[in-house]
C-alpha cells in the first residue's frame, strides 16, 4: 500500500490544509443539513476526493449506497449518464442517503452535462451528488449555480512537510529532516505527489539515502 493510500485521511480533522472547507463540512454533516449538490475544485492533490470520501462515509449507511466514479473514463457519453440517472429512482439500501461522487467532471461532454442537470436540479431528498474538478473553469455555469461550491488551494509547504514528518516518524525511516523539507517545496502544494516523492526515494542507499542523493534524484525526475 503507498504512503498515499495508507495515510489517507478517515476523518475531516486530519485532512491536511483545507481547514475552512472541513469546518464547515464537518458541521454539516454533523447537524445532517447538507446540500443535495456539492462541487469541489482545486488542484490535484489537495484533499478534494478525500473529503467527498469521507462525507459519503459519513452520510451513507452503506457501502453499496456510494457510487465513485472517475469522469474522464466512465461517464463522458449520454448512455452512461442515462444509466447513472436511472439508478437515482432507487432509494438507499442501508441508511438515509445515496451518495456520488464524480471525480474529474470537466471531462463530461456537453450532452452528458445535459443528461445530468435534471438530476442536479431536482435530486430525490435522499441523493447527494459531489463533483469533483481541477478545472472549475470548465464547468458549466448552469451546473455551478445548483451546487454548493468549494474552492480547495495549494497545500502550503509547511502543513505539507508536517505531514511528511508524521510518515517518516511512523514509518522509522532513514531520511534526514533537510531532505523532506526539500521533498515538501518540490511538490509545489501537491500532497499526494509529496508522499509519492517521499515513498520513491527511502529506497535510495538501501534505505538510508543522504540528502544530495535524494536531491540529485528527484531534481532529474523533474528536468
Amino acid at each position: 500500500m503507498s504512503y498515499y493510500q495508507k495515510y489517507r485521511p478517515v476523518h475531516f480533522k486530519d485532512v491536511v490544509g483545507q481547514d475552512s472547507i472541513t469546518y464547515i463540512l464537518a458541521n454539516q454533516v454533523k447537524r445532517r443539513k447538507v446540500a443535495n449538490s456539492y462541487l469541489f475544485a482545486g488542484p490535484s492533490g489537495t484533499g478534494k476526493t478525500t473529503c467527498a470520501r469521507i462525507m459519503a462515509n459519513a452520510l451513507a449507511g452503506s457501502n453499496w449506497d456510494i457510487t465513485e466514479i472517475d469522469s474522464a473514463r466512465l461517464l463522458r457519453g449520454i448512455e452512461e449518464v442515462k444509466e447513472l440517472v436511472y439508478k437515482a429512482n432507487f432509494g438507499p439500501l442501508g441508511g438515509a442517503h445515496k451518495v456520488w461522487i464524480l471525480d474529474e467532471v470537466h471531462e463530461l461532454s456537453s450532452a452528458a452535462w445535459n443528461g445530468l442537470l435534471k438530476t442536479l436540479e431536482e435530486p430525490p431528498p435522499y441523493l447527494i451528488i459531489i463533483l469533483c474538478t481541477t478545472k472549475l473553469s470548465a464547468i458549466p455555469e448552469t451546473v455551478r449555480s445548483r451546487c454548493q461550491l468549494f474552492e480547495f488551494q495549494a497545500i502550503n509547504e509547511k502543513a505539507t512537510l508536517a505531514k511528511l514528518q508524521i510518515i517518516v516518524k511512523r514509518e522509522r525511516l532513514g531520511v534526514t529532516n533537510e531532505a523532506v523539507r526539500f521533498i515538501a517545496g518540490m511538490a509545489s502544494g501537491n500532497l499526494r505527489i509529496a508522499e509519492g516523492m517521499l515513498e520513491q526515494v527511502v529506497n535510495l542507499d538501501h534505505g538510508s539515502p543522504r540528502t544530495k542523493d535524494i536531491k540529485k534524484f528527484l531534481q532529474a525526475k523533474i528536468i
